[in-house]
């Protein structure tokens, strides 16, 4: 998440990459980070040269979903979807359950399929334990789902190439493979993917 000196930058990030969703893990806790979007349905906040304003918001049970309309100075606005995961703190390496992320991968996958934008910011605040997970969860699935296998050894070993510092410890390792499970488990049958 961006600190209160690099919110602009952030913005800047979004707009140059044309995303159209951003998962955010983990709450705002303290003034080191702060509210990054207008707080007020119908409010603009200007980002040097993006405004941003939140359309809209919408408070499921763990999960929070804001409607963003996103521009540059001279642009027609765009849509951006922020699934905002707030129960999930810094303090633990795993969100409180694996049907959790699946959620909030589904509201993706859903609102992905109804842009032209593949990009996809997933932040948190030190910026990979929860955001290494959230990843690394993403292509378990999405393996799972073209493939229909798995290998979640190589899935990892790949991510941490590139990301030495995603996937933490033993626990998210272990996290992936309950994941995978759950995520089968969503399925009638395992060889009838959706």
């Amino acid at each position: 998440m961006p600190l209160p000196e690099t919110v602009d930058d952030f913005w800047q990030m979004v707009a140059a990459s044309g995303a159209k969703t951003l998962v955010t893990l983990g709450p705002l806790e303290d003034e080191t980070c702060p509210v990054f979007w207008p707080e007020v349905e119908g409010s603009v906040q200007e980002y040097q040269k993006v405004s941003v304003e939140l359309a809209g918001s919408q408070d499921l049970k763990s999960l929070i979903v804001r409607t963003l309309k996103v521009a540059e100075t001279g642009t027609t606005p765009w849509v951006l979807k922020q699934f905002h995961l707030d129960t999930w703190t810094q303090s633990r390496t795993l969100p409180s359950s694996c049907d959790l992320v699946l959620e909030v991968l589904q509201h993706v996958d859903r609102w992905q399929l109804h842009t032209d934008s593949k990009t996809v910011v997933v932040q948190c605040r030190d910026g990979c334990r929860a955001s290494g997970l959230f990843c690394a969860s993403a292509i378990v699935c999405e393996q799972l789902k073209l493939e229909q296998e798995l290998d979640v050894f190589r899935t990892v070993q790949t991510i941490r190439a590139s990301r030495p510092q995603f996937i933490v410890d033993s626990n998210q390792y272990a996290f992936c493979y309950d994941l995978a499970l759950a995520f089968l488990d969503t399925f009638d049958t395992y060889s009838n993917f959706q």
